[in-house]
């Protein structure tokens, strides 16, 4: 695995698969920026084209199955610009679906390559060595993760910690980050799929669904996966006897595996006397390790927050500074602290 000084954007409205994208690219020392729509990533496009060639993204990673405008449209709009650097950019297509003829489909919409959910290591080194400039690509090696005892975090049911753990080299704390995402990720997409279901709105259930199944194999939820996959299937098929049979069963085992997620790792504000404002806690630690990026710091502290079982105002800026570092704005997230220091009643 080598070092980048690159600049990439990860497309995918599944915040859960960001996290994922951004886990993985982090030992390479990528700047890795996230945006959640097809729309949004047109505009991060423009943006960069009034930038020097340096500064902008050298790699765009685009998932396929979106809400709104999907992953082709966006790109063949971006390509449609008209600029040398839209034209040429590398868009990556992020996909669960890779079966016979997707790759000759992407190369058709302008897509230059793809790589199949849930990401691989192996395979996402490869890609990245294959078309970030190699001027860019440093020689100096770094570590490329490692195998991790799954007694090393709690076990939770249903979940296959150790495959993700080797599949990714993901440490046991960017693993808990995850979980984390997905926790809260996972409660809005049951709403959306039991909303969508009684209203009989067909496509956008397929399409929920079909970001669960991919968040799902990120965690190692790969039974779940295999639900989700099935509902997607009968969705694309307007199979409204399956999904209406089915629906109710995958959303319980999906709640168990929540509320199992939510108790092993303290994500819920649980009972107890809550106690403290922002002038309990170490802010100024929290500060130093977002500027340094250290993930590794930055995930322990918000953990530590967590517990400390917090409430009100200060619970609300814990949950706004996590956001930003999800979205991998730490910039924000330093300026959000900066702007509270003074404020000790929060």
């Amino acid at each position: 695995m080598f070092r980048f000084d690159g600049r990439v954007l990860v497309v995918d409205d599944v915040q859960t698969n960001l996290d994922v994208a951004r886990g993985l690219m982090l030992p390479y020392r990528l700047r890795i920026e996230g945006v959640k729509s097809g729309q949004e990533a047109m505009e991060r496009v423009a943006e960069a084209e009034r930038q020097p060639a340096a500064e902008r993204y050298d790699i765009i990673f685009m998932d396929h199955m979106m809400p709104g405008m999907d992953g082709v449209e966006a790109t063949k709009q971006i390509r449609e610009r008209g600029s040398e650097y839209a034209r040429r950019v590398p868009i990556v297509a992020l996909t669960a679906n890779a079966v016979v003829g997707t790759k000759e489909m992407f190369l058709e919409n302008g897509i230059d390559d793809f790589l199949a959910k849930p990401i691989d290591i192996k395979k996402l080194d490869s890609l990245l060595r294959r078309w970030i400039p190699r001027e860019k690509q440093a020689q100096q090696r770094v570590r490329a993760g490692g195998n991790v005892e799954p007694g090393a975090i709690p076990e939770i049911a249903g979940l296959e910690v150790a495959g993700v753990l080797n599949r990714t080299g993901f440490t046991v704390s960017t693993y808990k980050d995850l979980l984390s995402v997905f926790y809260r990720d996972a409660g809005e997409r049951v709403e959306q799929i039991e909303d969508y279901e009684k209203r009989g709105d067909i496509r956008n259930y397929t399409i929920v669904v079909h970001a669960l199944k991919s968040a799902l194999q990120n965690i190692g939820g790969m039974e779940l996966g295999v639900m989700a996959a099935q509902l997607e299937a009968a969705g694309k098929a307007g199979n409204r006897e399956v999904i209406s049979k089915k629906t109710g069963e995958f959303v319980e085992v999906l709640e168990q595996v929540r509320s199992e997620i939510g108790e092993r790792l303290g994500l819920t504000q649980g009972g107890g006397e809550k106690k403290g404002g922002l002038s309990d806690l170490k802010l100024e630690e929290l500060r130093a390790a977002l500027v340094e990026m250290d993930t590794e710091s930055i995930t322990t502290q918000l953990m530590e927050y967590k517990k400390a079982n917090i409430a009100g105002a200060a619970w609300e800026f814990i949950q706004k500074i996590e956001q930003y570092v999800l979205l991998f704005e730490y910039e924000k997230a330093v300026e959000e602290i900066d702007q509270s220091s003074g404020n000790t009643g929060i």
